[in-house]
């Protein structure tokens, strides 16, 4: 074999070789079908899909060569799959509900009828107060008035009374009737809490309650809380009967009886002029009226304190409602406007929340037994 004969042997051995080992290596470049050595960069196009689809979307490319198996597919060409995150908008929920809306704001009284234009004089300046700050306008403001609690529980459950506000006996009976809601407490005349006396006089004899058993005791009225229930429910309370006077006026034996004299003022004279054996007072007014009366007392029984006055909200009311209401009668003293309402209405101090823990809310619910009592014997009680 001469020169070059082993030679183009070599050469050709060489490139075979070299064939080989390019030909098992990955490559970036592929040849763009030009002359050889021309390079093209394989690029992927990833498009976004809309929002909303799901991230584990794929995007595909074209496929230069479908023919391809995907047991043996080529280095970089062919379909090319990328994942795709798509972009996703936070967008806040909307208000659970919208803005609290007033047309109308309607107090409650239960009144005698020589007494309605008085009623409505206390109550109709925080009437108008409330609905001009929560109706927009004090005109949307009225009290409406009734001389019959059951009339009044019917009203408060329609919703026709937004809000009825009184003495916890009467109130309690509304509130159980109408299944309204308690939701504050009133410092009617400067006064937060007060109880009740059970008097007589220091030269009756009379030095407990026992005592009372066979003579009079008088109160003011059938739905006085003060003048009424508290002193006759500690009467119950000591084990003794209570019965209202026979038609002539008698006692019904083993029983303390009972009138009334409609007007709280007469109670403590009635007793001084004997006319009555005992009385049942709230303790403001007999400290002050004892003083100057010229008698001389002996106190025989003292309720649990309660409220002065408290306020009950209609069930028509939703618990954004009464919220809202809460907020500005609890806010009324902290405001010259507020303030002015209030010493119009009753000389009131201030509304506050009530806590369900404090002695004078437990006083009111250990009460309950004899407020349903009074609502089942109210249509046999003398008037």
């Amino acid at each position: 074999m001469n020169r070059k004969t082993l030679g183009s042997l070599l050469f050709v051995i060489v490139a075979v070789i070299a064939v080989a080992f390019f030909a098992g290596q990955p490559s970036k470049m592929l040849p763009s079908g030009g002359e050889t050595g021309e390079e093209t960069n394989i690029t992927t196009t990833v498009s976004s899909p809309p929002l909303g689809t799901p991230p584990t979307s794929f995007v595909e490319t074209t496929d230069p060569n479908p023919a391809q198996t995907e047991k043996n597919p080529p280095p970089v060409s062919g379909t090319v799959t990328t994942p795709v995150v798509p972009v996703v908008k936070i967008t806040p929920p909307p208000p659970l509900s919208g803005p609290v809306v007033f047309k109308k704001i309607v107090i409650g009284v239960v009144v005698n009828a020589s007494e309605v234009s008085e009623d409505v004089k206390e109550h109709t300046p925080l009437a108008r107060f409330l609905a001009n700050k929560l109706v927009g306008t004090e005109t949307m403001g009225s009290v409406k008035t009734s001389t019959n609690i059951i009339e009044m529980s019917e009203l408060v459950r329609r919703g026709e009374v937004d809000l009825y506000i009184d003495t916890p006996f009467t109130a309690s009976i509304i509130q159980k009737l109408s299944t309204g809601s308690l939701i504050a407490m009133r410092a009617k005349g400067g006064v937060e809490t007060y109880q009740s006396y059970i008097f007589a006089r220091k030269d009756s004899g009379i030095t407990s309650l026992s005592d009372l058993v066979g003579k009079k005791i008088v109160f003011e009225s059938a739905d006085s809380t003060s003048n009424y229930f508290l002193p006759k429910v500690e009467l119950l309370r000591a084990g003794l009967k209570v019965a209202p006077l026979q038609a002539d006026g008698t006692v019904t034996a083993g029983t303390v009886g009972y009138y009334f004299v409609g007007d709280d003022a007469i109670i403590i004279p009635d007793v001084f002029r004997k006319k009555a054996d005992a009385g049942g007072r709230n303790s403001v007014s007999y400290i002050k009226e004892t003083s100057t009366s010229g008698g001389s007392y002996v106190i025989l029984a003292k309720s649990p304190k309660v409220y002065r006055s408290v306020v009950i909200a209609s069930p028509k009311l939703s618990p954004s409602h009464v919220a809202v209401l809460k907020e500005a009668l609890f806010g009324m003293d902290a405001s010259e406007e507020g303030r002015i309402a209030l010493l119009q209405s009753g000389k009131t101090l201030f509304f506050r929340a009530i806590s369900p823990t404090s002695p004078e809310a437990l006083a009111m619910q250990s009460l309950g037994a004899y407020v349903d009592d009074e609502i089942i014997t109210s249509n046999s009680r003398p008037q």
